[in-house]
């Protein structure tokens, strides 16, 4: 299971998680929904996922159309963290990304539960509030399983579909920050690669 120093279990988590992994002998991860804390009005008080009842599987094109698709706050098979290797050690950020395209590419299957049981706790200062540095994580992330999909043509289309979109949305997210942070000399760089290209 992976939890947060700051994140929040509620009481009934394991038992709602165990009786996933009960009813569903196939699957090997079983990420269910949270309600997120902080994080402005956009975010607090909000459930990570608008459903929050039923289950659903996920593939592994959703896990690369959605970098989103699964919360941190998930429980996984021992066996199945043994079979691929466990994280990562050499990725700085988005290590638990990485994780889950490898397990979904191994073929071991993902239950998304919508079900809030969890608190996932927005702040200012966290890793995950820095939009610029956590899209160059997501990308980095893509470029390392890019070899993994040789076997995959399809997955591969969309992968690179998807590094394209991170590419054009960087200096966006970089222009954001700058603004928000009154970084005049930032926002006057990345200015000009943020306009959108005409079609």
């Amino acid at each position: 299971m992976l939890l947060d120093s700051d994140d929040l279990l509620a009481p009934d988590y394991l038992a709602c998680q165990l009786a996933r992994f009960g009813t569903h002998a196939d699957v090997a991860i079983v990420t269910p929904n949270a309600v997120n804390r902080g994080g402005g009005a956009a975010f607090d008080g909000k459930a990570i996922w608008p459903e929050t009842s039923g289950l659903e599987y996920l593939t592994l094109r959703d896990l690369i159309e959605h970098e989103d698709a699964m919360c941190i706050i998930s429980m996984f098979r021992r066996d199945m963290w043994e079979a691929i290797g466990g994280f990562n050690t050499h990725l700085r950020r988005n290590e638990d990304y990485e994780f889950w395209l490898r397990a979904a590419i191994a073929g071991y299957r993902i239950l998304r539960s919508l079900e809030p049981i969890a608190v996932y706790r927005r702040r200012d200062d966290s890793l995950s509030s820095d939009e610029p540095e956590m899209l160059r994580g997501v990308m980095n992330v893509l470029r390392h399983i890019d070899p993994m999909l040789d076997d995959r043509p399809e997955d591969r289309t969309i992968l690179r579909r998807q590094l394209a979109r991170f590419r054009r949305e960087l200096p966006r997210a970089e222009l954001r920050r700058s603004l928000q942070h009154n970084d005049a000399a930032t926002a006057a760089r990345v200015l000009p690669s943020s306009r959108p290209v005409p079609v």
